[in-house]
């Protein structure tokens, strides 16, 4: 019985820690279907980058079923930097489209300032909670495919993606 709670614990874990992706190319998606253009469609494929990121490293190192669960094949270093290059250039594309959709300009309503401030917070939090997990430890936390620092980031980013997600569902314009 202890060894299924720690399994369901683990793919809980793995479930939190997608969610956020998920949420946010189901939000660009919906803004894509309802007005297309190239900046949506920047969204878009940021966040599909993002979410196959982690699906894929998820589906290689998971401690069950994956291929290569002990990261010890000859081409795991390759899948790990290819797969840090893919999770950047889609917060790259996410982030600059986001950004430029958002600009300021006559007729764009600002998103709630509590809700901006509290997005802007935690992603720093969770970058520097990042970078400080990075230098003082390099040990596996529940085994999980994800470094700490990236499990940081991720819980990091949860407010943002979930403001994302209510702004394309028009709770607030």
């Amino acid at each position: 019985m202890d060894y299924a709670i720690v399994v369901s614990f683990y793919y809980l874990c793995i479930l939190l820690l997608q969610l956020p992706w998920w949420l946010t190319l189901a939000a660009a998606m919906r803004r894509f279907r309802s007005k297309g253009g190239r900046i949506r469609r920047m969204q878009v494929e940021g966040a599909a980058l993002i979410v196959v990121g982690y699906f894929a490293k998820w589906v290689v190192y998971d401690v069950n079923f994956g291929p290569d669960r002990l990261e010890v094949t000859s081409w795991s270093p390759w899948f790990s930097r290819g797969e840090i290059g893919v999770l950047l250039i889609g917060l790259l594309l996410l982030g600059l489209g986001f950004f430029l959709e958002r600009r300021p300009r006559p007729g764009v309503t600002p998103w709630p300032a509590t809700v901006k401030n509290v997005c802007i917070a935690a992603i720093l939090s969770g970058l520097v909670l990042a970078t400080v997990a990075w230098i003082l430890s390099t040990y596996a936390w529940l085994g999980l495919p994800y470094g700490l620092p990236r499990i940081i980031f991720t819980l990091g980013c949860y407010p943002f993606c979930i403001g994302y997600y209510m702004w394309s569902k028009g709770w607030w314009r």
